[in-house]
């Protein structure tokens, strides 16, 4: 059954509003820590953050082809297909601007696969989801990459305490500023190399099962990547103070080194995450390396009450955004479906 134009359209429309606010909510991941130790002005670091999750888009595209055929079955049946995906996105989207609300970093990436999930659930029941790549792709990189930045950090904060020990104090101000906008702009381009892919791949699953573009080779159309690309560059450039506020401030006091540390940390595991396809949660890693490289500075000292908010915002993000995608299905399925077929 061929698919109305106007159903692919909406579809593109709402996941380049859901790459927007990805933009804008995880805005906070590149550049809190610059902020924070004021290397960079809020302006100059929402400019460049922007200009370098474009230019992370084009990276690698195996995140994008998780989301595209590793969380749900294939649905034979294509306007079906297009529900489900306009469901969980507009799951997803209802989860980030309540948590952005609120000023909590959740994860964007967590929030579309919970909705894929709920979506999927509603059309099909559990078997149309592929839960083994949930399990090991979703579930495992959730509670592990958060971890990891939080070791790696710790790891180069020890390093960079030793390397700059006999440096003077005003080089080594300068020096690490320096190094610190560095850090920044890499930490912005592997946040474009894994974040932006999620809509990427949402865009390229709609186009195949309304056989727009062929099945073989599952290869990611050069003018979608370019398009979410963009959009999240603007969605960044708009910014997200509220959660700014929160990576920067309210988890440990961050000095040059300890935001520099951070940035190299959560950059070098979103970077590996993204070769490997694995849709991590940016939030989650920087909040790790923060966490890291404050400890080692501030001797231990990290206000834990918001890493309890955190990590219930984080436990509520599959299943909260799951839920909404559900009923918006089965709302679509009530008064939409019939109408199509």
């Amino acid at each position: 059954m061929e698919v109305p134009i106007f159903i692919v359209i909406a579809v593109i429309l709402i996941a380049l509003t859901f790459d927007f606010t990805n933009g804008f909510h995880d805005a906070a991941n590149a550049i809190a820590t610059i902020v924070a130790t004021k290397a960079m002005t809020l302006k100059q670091a929402l400019v460049m953050s922007a200009i370098l999750n474009i230019l992370g888009a084009f990276f690698a595209t195996a995140v994008a082809e998780t989301i595209q055929k590793g969380i749900i079955r294939n649905v034979e049946d294509p306007i079906n297909s297009q529900l489900i995906v306009l469901s969980a996105l507009l799951g997803a989207i209802a989860w980030n601007v309540l948590t952005w609300w609120f000023g909590m970093p959740s994860s964007s990436s967590h929030a579309i696969v919970g909705g894929l999930v709920g979506a999927g659930v509603a059309y099909h029941g559990r078997s149309e989801i592929i839960w083994i790549n949930v399990y090991e792709k979703v579930i495992i990189p959730m509670i592990a990459s958060p971890l990891l930045g939080l070791v790696v950090s710790a790891l180069i904060m020890i390093v960079i305490n030793k390397a700059l020990k006999k440096l003077k104090k005003n080089f080594r101000h300068h020096l690490l500023t320096r190094l610190q906008i560095f850090s920044g702009a890499l930490m912005a381009f592997s946040h474009g190399s894994n974040d932006a892919q999620k809509t990427m791949g949402i865009i390229t699953l709609s186009l195949i099962s309304a056989k727009l573009i062929p099945e073989q080779g599952n290869q990611i159309p050069w003018w979608v990547i370019l398009l979410c690309a963009v959009t999240m560059g603007l969605g960044t450039l708009a910014g997200g103070k509220k959660i700014i506020v929160t990576a920067s401030e309210k988890i440990t006091k961050l000095e040059n080194e300890s935001g520099l540390s951070a940035n190299l940390a959560a950059a070098f595991v979103n970077l590996l995450c993204s070769r490997l396809g694995i849709p991590i949660s940016t939030t989650h890693v920087v909040v790790g390396s923060i966490t890291g490289s404050g400890a080692i500075s501030n001797k231990g000292i990290i206000d834990f009450s918001t890493w309890r908010h955190m990590i219930l915002t984080w436990i509520l993000t599959l299943p909260g955004s799951s839920g909404i995608a559900l009923i918006i299905y089965l709302i679509f399925a009530r008064f939409l479906l019939p109408r199509l077929h």
